[in-house]
């Protein structure tokens, strides 16, 4: 093997998270801007709407307002329990309608909650659950 030649994919940094890429980036991959579209948060988990073409990610207190929501006790694996209406009572790693933003491994957009590879999904628990800080600026 040569000095030019790999065996391991292309990686990229983004916002002090490592992720691994099957290939090299395009305009529209998701993992080049996987921040809080509201606070400016990254490094951590975020949110989206479910069942939405809306790309808008949050972080956990952003999405708790948007959603109107406590999450009071979130865990560091993103999983609370609901205080309101008929689940109330029950753990939950969703946001009012907002679930994990679990990227896809190519960066073509978000897995389905309920059909995201585990690598994928430990990828998404193993982030911090709440943001540490947000960028100065953001709205």
């Amino acid at each position: 093997m040569n000095v030019t030649e790999t065996t391991q994919p292309p990686i990229r940094v983004t916002t002090g998270t490592l992720v691994v890429m099957d290939g090299p980036p395009s305009d529209t991959d998701t993992r080049l801007s996987y921040v809080c579209t509201k606070c400016g948060a990254g490094n951590c988990k975020l949110w989206r709407l479910y069942e939405s073409t809306e790309t808008r990610l949050m972080c956990a207190p952003c999405s708790a307002e948007d959603q109107d929501r406590s999450i009071d006790g979130i865990n560091a694996q993103g999983q609370y329990t609901i205080a309101w209406g008929l689940f109330q009572g029950l753990p939950t790693v969703d946001i009012g309608w907002r679930i994990p933003a679990c990227i896809k491994a190519d960066g073509s957009g978000y897995h389905a909650i309920t059909n995201c590879p585990p690598e994928q999904w430990q990828w998404w628990l193993d982030l911090p659950t709440l943001p540490t800080k947000a960028k100065e600026g953001a709205t």
